[in-house]
């Protein structure tokens, strides 16, 4: 009974990692996968700078992670969630949807210190229940 239990528990951490990572997605780009912000230099779905893939990149090899990612991966949905979830593991946001959210707006570590993410977070959290 605790097997199934537990495999109830983790599908729905998955469910609700992929509604957030969805949500994400919405907010930044409408999940258009060839969004591109000019003044941002910020690309696809996840509106993804090129510090986050150079931070990303640094911290798979820190990690002897064999992932190496570039400017054009930004535009693959795919490559984009990886890079948000190394990302997310590299800052120790941990399952906490507030500081998955602000991190990823306000640039890792610093995302929970500046008061604006906090309006982005309440606008992934309104999609996330919309959404679904």
């Amino acid at each position: 009974m605790l097997d199934l239990m537990a495999a109830a528990m983790m599908n729905l951490q998955a469910s609700a990692n992929a509604r957030l990572v969805h949500a994400i997605q919405m907010k930044e780009s409408t999940n258009n996968v060839r969004a591109y912000n000019k003044a941002e230099d910020a690309a696809g779905c996840m509106q993804i700078r090129p510090g986050v893939v150079t931070d990303v990149n640094e911290w798979c090899k820190w990690k002897k992670i064999p992932k190496k990612y570039t400017l054009d991966d930004r535009y693959d949905k795919k490559k984009s969630e990886e890079m948000f979830w190394y990302y997310a593991i590299r800052y120790k946001a941990g399952l906490s949807f507030e500081k998955l959210t602000r991190q990823w707006n306000g640039g890792g570590p610093h995302g929970m210190k500046y008061k604006d993410t906090v309006a982005y977070h309440k606008d992934v959290v309104r999609i996330f229940i919309e959404q679904w």
